[in-house]
């Protein structure tokens, strides 16, 4: 056979067969160790894909909530200025009911104090009268 290429004629150091029981049981833990942290490391993974997800779920339930919170604070700013028109019409309503009201009340006051004249002055239904209907 020839001279290896790296110039020496033993096996390099890398290379060289693991012979003592001891070197070999240390391997057998790093290979046990190095299984279990690659176990922890693809479940850790796993829980972070989870927690991501969640996330995003959590995002788009935080994104719709505040599209209806908005929706909301506009209808209530709708009602809000429906309710203040209403109110200037029912106001005005009540001012037109309180001036009616207070002319179907006149209006009284003139038919009764009439006929309260007509009952004083019989002779004006008789056309015999010589006083004229009182004018308002």
């Amino acid at each position: 056979m020839g001279t290896p290429s790296w110039g020496f004629t033993a096996a390099p150091p890398l290379m060289r067969p693991i012979d003592t029981p001891s070197v070999a049981a240390q391997g057998d833990k790093l290979y046990a160790i190095l299984t279990t942290i690659t176990s922890i490391k693809e479940r850790m993974e796993a829980k972070i894909d989870a927690v991501v997800m969640e996330l995003s779920l959590l995002r788009d339930d935080h994104r719709k909530m505040n599209d209806q919170r908005h929706t909301l604070e506009t209808a209530v700013v709708d009602q809000t200025s429906m309710a203040k028109e209403h109110s200037s019409t029912l106001h005005n309503m009540t001012d037109q009911i309180l001036t009616l009201e207070a002319s179907i009340e006149d209006q009284d006051g003139r038919a009764w104090r009439n006929k309260r004249w007509i009952i004083d002055h019989p002779e004006y239904t008789k056309g015999t009268s010589t006083v004229s209907f009182p004018e308002d």
